[in-house]
């Protein structure tokens, strides 16, 4: 019996070595691998052009299953890219796509991850994570394809139009097929970036409620509020023989009034040429600022050029970048913000002198939104424009401004308010939302209805919900110190207490009608808050 054991346990350790190994041996030909170049652009229609063939299938070394009797499908993915484009080809075999709600995540469907690399490939911050779906009806169209993640705490953004996914069912198997533009991951391009990290995972839907996923590296790729693991993409050296193609970026998409703005073009040719590259700098109402013609001689190959755009200083405001090609069919915009002058310790000191005449609720709000501009300017990324935080910068400024006259513009504001406190707690300021109806009026009571927000959001996820609120209420969403805390830890709940202390100080409420609902981890949060404080709710909604 003894025996029988060792040579059991003894074959499950040999088993799990070699399935160690197959997946460490297809990594390293994953790391060997070049993905090859494309001179032109697919036809998107889900199925494999008859050019694409010579597109060698790669295979997944990992498989995790939810059910050990899932059934074994065959799945293969092709990949390669354009001076333009990254695409995506993948296949299993089945006879039927079978359509569910987040195909990305339940089946079928695929979500992808594309990083800037960290030293010795340690986990990165910056990435985006695309997400791409099977779907078969209007409302789940949204999730056909676009970006779940956005570096570590931006959720659910979208593509442009040029993003393409298409599926099919077709001689027993079912495909995807995707390009995605190289602008709508900015900045990252093969040629400009100091590489790409990788990794995908398919999920196959299995019967009615299973699913298998399969992937290229064993890591997660949609945890929330956290750095993703990578492979790093090889990119073939491109053969062209066609017209020249040129890819330009900026260095830099956030500047202040008094620095130089350059850029960086890589073009492709088949021998020596010379690019006339035509950028132009536009205002916000499309008048020309500045502009900037670049002639370079290129090679045959790749040749990058690096130079200086504007001649003269840019003021602050939101700009729109166009330029093309005069020599070839080579086009492209991007945005810029030029961000006005900002020293916290002034803002707060300029503050401080109008303290008196506007109300605490005002004052704490102005407070947090100069530390979290401050916050925001140091986080920024260069290759991020920041229009709502230059827009923010603006309107403290005048704030202040106007309030040196007495004029509380925070207090008589309506609709949806972004306003801040300060905790009794522990001294932090700490933000709230708070909705007021337009015909808002101090001297009549309003019921109050508080939404708790979903994982990886914040209180300003209110704004989408806003049907939540009847007619004649007074909405709140607090944040509860977290984007993912399941308003268990991080004294979510003192926050939750706070804010409505806030609100009640600040407004007309009935504090018998206080209404507490919540979306997805909200709705377990509501449950949380009521056991917490069970006689402060009237009633509860949990979706």
């Amino acid at each position: 019996m003894k025996r029988k054991m060792t040579f059991t346990v003894l074959l499950s350790v040999t088993l799990a070595l070699i399935s160690f190994t197959n997946c460490i041996n297809a990594q390293s030909n994953f790391l060997e691998k070049e993905i090859n170049f494309l001179s032109n652009p697919p036809i998107i229609d889900g199925l494999l052009d008859n050019n694409l063939t010579i597109l060698e299938p790669r295979y997944f070394p990992v498989i995790n299953k939810d059910n050990d009797s899932n059934q074994d499908i065959p799945v293969s993915y092709r990949i390669a890219y354009g001076t333009e484009f990254l695409y995506i080809f993948i296949e299993a075999e089945a006879e039927k796509l079978i359509y569910r709600d987040r195909a990305f995540q339940n089946g079928d469907g695929f979500h992808m991850v594309l990083t800037k690399p960290k030293p010795d490939n340690q986990p990165t911050d910056e990435f985006y994570v695309l997400a791409c779906s099977a779907v078969d009806r209007e409302s789940m169209e949204w999730t056909r394809n676009i970006f779940w993640y956005y570096n570590v705490d931006h959720i659910f953004q979208r593509t442009s139009i040029d993003t393409k996914l298409m599926f099919a069912e077709q001689d027993g198997k079912i495909s995807f097929e995707l390009i995605l533009p190289w602008k709508d991951i900015y900045p990252y391009h093969p040629w400009i970036s100091d590489g790409i990290g990788f990794n995908l995972s398919f999920v196959k839907a299995i019967g009615d409620q299973h699913k298998n996923i399969y992937k290229v590296l064993d890591a997660e790729l949609g945890n929330e509020n956290s750095n993703r693991a990578y492979l790093n993409l090889k990119f073939q050296e491109p053969v062209h023989n066609g017209e020249p193609q040129t890819y330009f970026i900026l260095d830099k998409n956030n500047i202040d009034n008094t620095e130089v703005l350059s850029g960086t073009a890589t073009t492709l040719s088949s021998g020596d040429y010379e690019e006339d590259l035509l950028v132009y700098i536009m205002s916000g109402e499309n008048n020309l600022l500045d502009s900037k013609r670049e002639k370079y001689n290129c090679q045959k190959g790749i040749t990058v050029n690096h130079f200086n755009i504007n001649k003269n200083p840019i003021p602050s405001g939101g700009y729109k970048v166009e330029w093309k090609s005069i020599n070839n069919k080579s086009v492209g915009e991007m945005y810029l913000t030029s961000i006005p002058e900002f020293n916290q310790n002034f803002y707060n000191k300029e503050l401080e002198k109008v303290k008196e005449k506007i109300s605490p609720s005002s004052f704490y709000t102005l407070k947090y939104q100069i530390y979290e501009v401050g916050k925001e300017l140091e986080e920024i990324k260069p290759y991020e424009t920041c229009g709502k935080l230059r827009i923010t910068i603006s309107q403290l400024r005048s704030t202040i401004e106007n309030s040196r006259n007495g004029t509380d513009i925070i207090a008589k504001k309506t609709g949806f308010v972004r306003k801040g406190y300060k905790s009794k707690l522990d001294s932090t300021l700490q933000p709230y939302m708070v909705y007021l109806p337009d015909n808002y009026n101090p001297n009549n009571t309003y019921p109050l209805v508080i939404y708790l927000h979903g994982s990886a959001s914040d209180e300003t996820n209110i704004i989408g919900f806003k049907y939540l609120i009847p007619e004649g209420f007074i909405g709140l969403a607090p944040y509860a110190r977290g984007p993912s805390n399941c308003y268990s830890w991080d004294n979510a709940q003192a926050d939750i207490s706070e804010a409505i202390d806030a609100v009640i100080e600040n407004y007309s409420i009935d504090e018998d009608s206080i209404l507490l609902t919540g979306f997805s981890m909200g709705g377990y949060g509501v449950y949380r808050s009521y056991y917490e404080t069970p006689d402060r709710f009237k009633a509860l909604a949990v979706f």
